[in-house]
């Protein structure tokens, strides 16, 4: 799940193939957006006018929170679910895991048009979690084979890793 960076909405994400939008002031749905399969990682852009989740389709969607309209779709993961999602502070970019065992880097600066920029490998099981740094200089991510990565964000270069 997800708070909206103004702390006004929740987004829940669920195994029942919906991604749901609380209104956190009522306590009522908003709205529930319908997938074609279980729906794990949920996040709000920084304007807190969409909602990207990530589906067992190995798609992002992108939803207008306002009208529950879905306004495109993210392809990239090869296979499985897109497990977590994170953006940069600015928003330029989003970060993506998933049970195709990667990464994806994604290119927002031009939202109407987004664009892969990186995609990071070298996990030996899923990928269930993604972070970006406040500051915007790290991600991190973890697999289920109990491996963490940091790269510098810019450059995709890993700068330090462990492994249990």
């Amino acid at each position: 799940m997800a708070l909206s960076p103004d702390g006004k909405m929740l987004a829940t994400a669920g195994q029942d193939h919906f991604a749901r939008l609380l209104d956190t002031e009522n306590f009522k749905v908003l709205h529930e957006f319908e997938h074609p399969a279980d729906v794990n990682g949920v996040v709000f852009s920084n304007d807190n006018k969409t909602l990207l989740t990530g589906c067992g389709d190995a798609a992002i969607r992108v939803f207008d929170v306002a009208s529950s309209n879905e306004i495109r779709k993210l392809e990239g993961h090869t296979q499985g679910s897109v497990t977590d999602l994170d953006f940069s502070p600015d928003g330029k970019f989003l970060a993506s895991g998933g049970m195709d065992r990667t990464v994806r880097i994604w290119d927002l600066v031009d939202f109407e048009r987004p664009k892969l920029k990186s995609t990071v490998g070298g996990f030996n099981d899923f990928v269930f979690g993604v972070a970006i740094s406040p500051n915007g200089k790290w991600l991190a991510a973890v697999g289920w084979d109990d491996q963490i990565k940091l790269l510098d964000l810019a450059t995709v270069e890993e700068k330090w890793s462990w492994q249990r």
